[in-house]
């Protein structure tokens, strides 16, 4: 099953989201309504990054209790999956109950999660939420120890070179201090800028006079655009001149004209982005700007998101056929909150046909 595409959500999106968290799950993602991150399922992000249960998470977001949080053609799937199992004789395995102190006993001994999961009976996904209810860890760094580095100044990625921690680890540990009580001092010194020290300073400048765009740069010295960039920028601002040929913005390296070409052939902007190497937000934002100085025309309306394509009248079809509020919004292409109000607004409609 190929991964969704990341999604980058602004605030305003997210806040959107938390008031309406039905239409959070889509078709092939679902989106995190703590940090706004999508993904397929959301079962294991909770518990490695929030450190939340399902129930937990459907009880502060206004989820039913049965509600599966992942996307629709995962739960499709799922339950495919299942009515197959279940037609070959399979049947749920007995749950048996496991001490703390067992757990304890055989993460005690080296175990890895499948051999603990395999002598307890448990599935590994209840072995690591145990583990992370037990707070054990193969990385076992007291808070004595974070709370010594934190406090003579370090960042989070100096802290998690120095114990071998992920900086989210460290991040929600030293949350869950502060709100225990710890004083933690902010850090101090400027923030480590990772790999572009790396790269030596004369060995840099010679790639950047031969005129070579930040990703060609990045891909010869093994680090991120991103670094390369930022280095760039820094040699401009204390007086270096840059060759005609290197920008900055990846914008600016593919001409108007080179966009213009695939645009007017009806080529989308993944396939662009794909074609020309910019990011998928570049090639919109480039475009938009196409139509608003007249290069392109406006594009027609799509008609998945016109409140005006479905009439009342078959709308009050679906309804009397039995169907739900969601199976309207997947049949029309509405969204879940127009399919709402639009049924809300419905004169004789019975208060009992959209439950």
């Amino acid at each position: 099953m190929a991964a969704p595409r990341r999604r980058i959500l602004t605030r305003k999106q997210l806040a959107h989201y938390r008031r309406h968290c039905q239409e959070a799950i889509g078709d092939d993602f679902i989106i995190c309504l703590e940090c706004g991150s999508t993904f397929r399922s959301l079962v294991a992000h909770l518990w490695s990054m929030h450190g939340m249960s399902t129930d937990d998470y459907r009880e502060k977001w206004g989820y039913k209790r049965l509600t599966a949080l992942m996307d629709l053609e995962t739960r499709l799937k799922a339950t495919q999956g299942f009515r197959a199992r279940w037609a070959t004789g399979w049947r749920f395995p007995v749950r048996r109950k496991v001490e703390d102190e067992t757990i304890r006993r055989l993460f005690a001994k080296d175990l890895t999660v499948p051999a603990i999961a395999a002598k307890t009976g448990l599935s590994q996904l209840t072995i690591y939420a145990r583990l992370f209810k037990l707070r054990l860890s193969r990385r076992r760094v007291p808070n004595e120890e974070l709370l010594r580095l934190a406090r003579r100044g370090l960042w989070v990625s100096q802290i998690a070179a120095r114990t071998g921690l992920v900086t989210g680890t460290i991040y929600s540990r030293l949350a869950r201090l502060r709100k225990g009580g710890a004083r933690i001092p902010p850090p101090r010194g400027p923030r480590p800028r990772g790999d572009v020290r790396a790269v030596e300073a004369e060995r840099f400048l010679a790639l950047v006079r031969k005129g070579l765009t930040p990703d060609a740069m990045a891909a010869r010295l093994g680090i991120r655009p991103a670094s390369v960039k930022h280095r760039l920028w820094v040699l401009r601002k204390r007086g270096l001149v840059l060759p005609s040929t290197l920008r900055l913005g990846s914008q600016s390296i593919v001409s108007d004209a080179r966009l213009l070409a695939p645009c007017r052939k009806g080529i989308g902007p993944a396939e662009i982005a794909t074609r020309i190497g910019l990011p998928y937000s570049t090639v919109v934002g480039r475009v938009h700007s196409l139509r608003q100085r007249g290069l392109l025309p406006s594009p027609p309306p799509r008609p998945g998101l016109s409140r005006e394509r479905v009439s009342d009248s078959e709308l009050l079809k679906l309804v009397r056929a039995g169907f739900g509020t969601r199976l309207i919004a997947d049949r029309t292409g509405l969204g879940m909150t127009t399919v709402k109000s639009r049924l809300n607004a419905l004169p004789q409609r019975a208060e009992s046909d959209h439950r």
